[in-house]
C-alpha cells in the first residue's frame, strides 16, 4: 500500500480524504499540511493523519510515496515542481499549471527525477466516459465529425457560495475561484475527455467576455477579476473530428453535457460530473423518402463507485488510484502525463481568447484497457457493519441484511475496515464500544432513547463534539417527512402546540418525543423551562416553553392503539388539526432510516439525511434540563 500526503488542507481535502477509504486497499492517506497550522490541525485529528510543521518536513518524510497538491491554482506550478524535485510522485489538482510551458517543464523535472506525474480531473475514468468511449471505438454512431462541450456552472455570486462550509468549517474559496476564472477552474474536465476520445487539437479559436462583470457576494462587490467568465472556443483535432467547448459562470442552471455526432447518429452524456450519467444514443434509420430517428438511453453499471455528499456523483481519489496502478505497473497512467500537459495547453490557449497552433502528438486511449484500468481504479465502498447490541429487539432490525452495499452483521470486537454501531438494544457494553467507535473516527448512530439513558446516566458520557455521533433525532426521520412539518409547522410561527400520544411504552418512547419538540421549536440557543407533572412511566406530562418560542404540551400515555392527536396554532392563526401521519412518520422506529442516516456518515451512494453534528448538542441541552423526576423514567 502506498502512502499519501496532503498539500492544502481546505476546503476539498476533507472530501478527497473521506473519498480514500474507497481506495484503502491501494493508498492511505497519512498526513497533511497547510499553511493554517489550525485549519491542519482539524483535518489531521478528524482522519487520524499527521498534521507536518512545515511543507518542508511533508516532503523530507520517507514514507510519503505521493503527494496530492490541493493548493489554490496560481500555486500549483512551485509546489508541483518542489514536490518532483524531492523525489516523490505528484497528482495535482486541475490545472497542473497556469500555462502550457510551466507544465512541459513540470513534465521535464519528473521525467528527469524518475517520478510520475498524475493530474486531475478523474472523470475520464468514470464508467459513464469509458462506456462512451466502447460505443464510439464500436461505430454506434458511424465516423465521429462534431463535439459539443458545454461546461457551464450556475450563477456562483447569486448562490450564497460564502455559505459553502464544509463539516470541518472550511470555506469554499469562492473569490480565488472567480480569480482563476471559470476556464481555467473548469474546461479541463470536458477537455480530458474529449482528448481521451479523440487525441490532440491541433488549432483552437476562442473568445472570451465578462458578462457580469459587477458579481457580488453577501451583499458585497467582488473587485474586477482578471479571468473572463465566459468562453466560447472551436477546436479542430488532428483525426479531423471538429469541436465546440463553451465554458461559464453566467448561466442561470448548470449545463455539463457533451454531444458527439456523427455520420449514423449522435451520443450524448448529461453531466460529465456525475461518473454514472446515462448516455443517450441516437441512430438514423433510411424511412422512405426520409429518416426515422432511434434513441435509447443506456445506463452505465453502477458498479462500486463511490459518491460524495456535496452534490456531486463523484470519486476525486480515482486519479490517485489510477497513479498508484501505474507506479507499480499494473496499468497505464491515464490521469496525468502527455494528455494532461495538453489540457493546459489548451486551457491557457483559450482563456487567452484569439487563434493558436499546438503540435501535441499522442494517440487517443484505447476502449478496452481504457475500461480495464478505470475498473481498477474505481474501488470498493466503505466495509460498513451494521454492529447491532445484544438484545436488540427485531423490530428495530433491518428486514435485509444488505443494504445499499451495506452488510448488516454483529460483530463481537472493531473491525480493521470502517463499521458503524446501530445502537438499538440494551448492552452494557454500548458505553465502550461507543467511546472505541468513535475514536476510531467511524459513524455511529444512537437512537435518541438509547441516546438519552447513556446521557443521563452516572460515568462517563459520550464526545457530544465528535461529528461521527448521529442523535437527537427520532429513528424514522426522513427529509420527506420533516418537509412537512416544517411546511405546516414553520419553527419561527410555531406558538402551541398541544398532542397527546398512546403508546405501548411511554416512558420508552418519551426520548422520540422530546427529540421531536426540539426539532420542530429549532431555538436551540435559546433558554427552555421544563415543567414535568407525572412521575408514572404510563402517564408523563411535561410542559416545554422557549424564552421568545413556542410552548409545547405534551402527554404520553398508556394505550392499546398506537396513536397521536395533536393541535397546534401559529402566531396570529387559530388552533388546527395536524395530521397525525406526519407525527407518526417522524416517531415510530424505522432501522432502515437510521441506516440511510449512517450511509450519509460513511459517504454511501445513499445520502438522503439532512443532519448536523449541533442536532445532538440540542437534543442533549433538552435531555439535560429535564427535572429529576423525568430522568428517573430513563433508568
Amino acid at each position: 500500500m502506498l502512502k499519501v500526503a496532503i498539500l492544502g488542507c481546505g476546503y476539498m481535502a476533507y472530501y478527497y480524504a473521506m473519498a480514500a477509504f474507497n481506495h484503502r486497499a491501494l493508498f492511505s492517506i497519512c498526513g497533511g499540511y497547510d499553511t493554517d497550522e489550525q485549519r491542519a490541525s482539524r483535518w489531521a485529528a478528524h482522519f487520524h493523519a499527521r498534521a507536518y510543521p512545515s511543507f518542508d518536513a511533508l516532503l523530507a518524510d520517507s514514507d510519503i510515496d505521493i503527494v496530492v497538491n490541493l493548493t489554490p491554482p496560481q500555486q500549483h506550478f512551485d509546489a508541483n515542481l518542489r514536490i518532483l524535485r524531492s523525489g516523490k510522485h505528484l497528482y495535482s489538482e486541475k490545472p497542473l499549471a497556469m500555462t502550457g510551458e510551466q507544465a512541459r517543464t513540470l513534465q521535464r523535472v519528473a521525467q528527469h527525477h524518475g517520478v510520475l506525474l498524475g493530474a486531475a480531473p478523474s472523470c475520464l475514468l468514470s464508467p459513464a466516459v469509458t462506456l462512451a468511449a466502447q460505443l464510439l471505438e464500436q461505430g454506434a454512431i458511424g465516423r465521429p465529425r462534431f463535439l459539443h462541450l458545454s461546461m457551464h456552472d450556475f450563477r456562483v455570486d447569486l448562490a450564497r457560495p460564502e455559505r459553502w462550509i464544509n463539516p470541518l468549517g472550511v470555506g469554499w474559496p469562492y473569490a480565488n475561484e472567480f480569480e482563476t476564472g471559470c476556464t481555467a477552474e473548469h474546461s479541463a474536465y470536458s477537455l480530458s475527455i474529449a482528448l481521451a476520445w479523440f487525441g490532440p487539437v491541433k488549432s483552437v479559436d476562442s473568445l472570451t467576455r465578462t458578462a457580469i462583470p459587477d458579481k457580488r457576494v453577501a451583499g458585497a462587490p467582488l473587485p474586477p477579476g482578471p479571468s473572463p467568465d465566459f468562453t466560447t472556443s472551436v477546436l479542430d483535432f488532428a483525426n479531423g473530428v471538429t469541436g465546440h467547448l463553451t465554458c461559464g459562470i453566467v448561466c442561470d442552471t448548470a449545463d455539463r453535457s457533451i454531444a458527439i455526432h456523427g455520420d449514423e447518429g449522435s451520443l450524448a452524456l448529461e453531466d460529465c460530473w456525475d461518473y454514472f450519467s446515462p448516455l443517450r444514443l441516437s441512430r438514423r434509420r433510411p424511412l422512405g423518402d426520409g429518416q426515422h430517428v432511434e434513441t435509447r438511453t443506456i445506463a452505465p453499471e453502477r458498479g462500486a463507485g463511490f459518491i460524495h455528499d456535496y452534490g456531486m456523483e463523484m470519486d476525486q481519489c480515482m486519479g490517485i488510484a489510477n497513479l498508484c496502478l501505474a507506479i507499480r505497473n499494473h496499468s497505464p497512467l491515464l490521469c496525468g502525463g502527455e494528455l494532461a500537459i495538453h489540457a493546459t495547453e489548451l486551457c491557457e490557449r483559450i482563456s487567452n481568447g484569439g487563434s493558436a497552433q499546438l503540435d501535441a502528438s499522442f494517440q487517443p486511449l484505447s476502449a478496452q484497457p481504457w475500461m480495464a484500468a478505470a475498473r481498477a481504479a474505481l474501488g470498493a465502498p466503505p466495509l460498513i457493519a451494521w454492529r447491532q447490541e445484544q438484545g436488540t429487539p427485531e423490530a428495530a432490525l433491518p428486514a435485509s441484511k444488505t443494504i445499499a452495499g451495506i452488510h448488516l452483521d454483529t460483530l463481537p470486537a472493531m473491525p480493521a475496515a470502517p463499521a458503524c454501531l446501530y445502537a438499538a438494544g440494551n448492552d452494557s457494553e454500548l458505553p465502550r464500544r461507543l467511546e472505541e467507535t468513535l475514536a476510531a473516527g467511524l459513524p455511529a448512530y444512537l437512537p435518541p432513547s438509547r441516546f438519552a439513558q447513556l446521557l443521563l446516566r452516572n460515568g462517563p458520557r459520550p464526545d457530544l463534539s465528535s461529528p461521527w455521533l448521529k442523535s437527537g433525532l427520532p429513528a424514522g426521520y426522513r427529509a420527506d417527512v420533516r418537509g412537512a412539518l416544517r411546511q405546516s409547522l414553520p419553527p419561527k410561527q410555531l406558538e402551541t402546540l398541544r398532542w397527546e400520544w398512546t403508546t405501548a411504552a411511554p416512558a420508552d418512547r418519551l426520548a422520540d418525543a422530546l427529540a421531536l419538540c426540539g426539532l420542530l421549536a429549532d431555538w436551540p440557543d435559546a433558554p427552555v423551562e421544563l415543567r414535568f407533572g407525572s412521575n408514572r412511566r404510563d402517564d408523563i406530562r411535561l410542559d416545554l416553553h422557549w424564552s421568545n418560542g413556542p410552548r409545547i404540551e405534551m402527554r404520553i400515555r398508556r394505550g392499546e392503539a398506537d396513536a397521536i392527536q395533536a393541535y397546534a396554532s401559529l402566531r396570529g392563526m387559530a388552533e388546527f388539526i395536524v395530521p397525525e401521519a406526519w407525527l407518526a412518520a417522524a416517531l415510530r422506529p424505522d432501522p432502515e432510516a437510521a441506516l440511510r442516516q449512517l450511509s450519509w456518515l460513511a459517504r454511501l451512494p445513499t445520502h438522503h439525511a439532512d443532519w448536523q453534528p449541533a442536532h445532538s448538542f440540542r437534543f442533549a441541552a433538552l435531555l439535560y434540563a429535564l427535572p429529576a423526576p423525568a430522568q428517573a423514567l430513563f433508568h
